[in-house]
């Protein structure tokens, strides 16, 4: 798995190219700002995927408990499938972020919540430029 993270963090390195169009005035979320500066276009194009799949199918059910912003437990809904996911110390239960590197819908629905909580500390580090 290691490897494989610099493997892929050296070709994102060769072939990096910014998202410039200015989203986050739409969404009304300037933490979508630092996303899109601080990531190549792929990697902001699927956290805007997962992004607008919250806004549609994931709602909070239940902050399990408020002890800190790092340490935190969430049950998350999709409304879609009515399944519930456990997110826990920002790690969800779906395992995209093990997959992709990047915030799954049920992080995201969970970060939303926290006004001033960046989204850029969610995703692996892999693609931190």
């Amino acid at each position: 798995m290691i490897g494989l993270d610099k493997r892929l963090h050296a070709k994102s390195i060769d072939g990096y190219r910014i998202y410039t169009e200015s989203i986050e005035y739409q969404l009304l979320d300037q933490r979508v700002k630092c996303v899109r500066l601080a990531f190549e276009s792929k990697v902001f194009e699927r956290f805007i995927e997962n992004y607008f799949k919250c806004l549609a199918e994931a709602r909070l059910v239940e902050d399990l408990n408020e002890i800190s912003i790092e340490q935190r437990a969430f049950h998350i809904r999709n409304n879609v499938t009515g399944e519930v996911f456990k997110v826990e110390n920002w790690v969800c239960e779906c395992d995209e972020i093990i997959k992709t590197g990047v915030p799954c819908v049920h992080m995201l629905e969970c970060a939303r919540r926290i006004k001033d909580m960046s989204y850029v500390p969610l995703f692996n580090k892999r693609w931190l430029k």
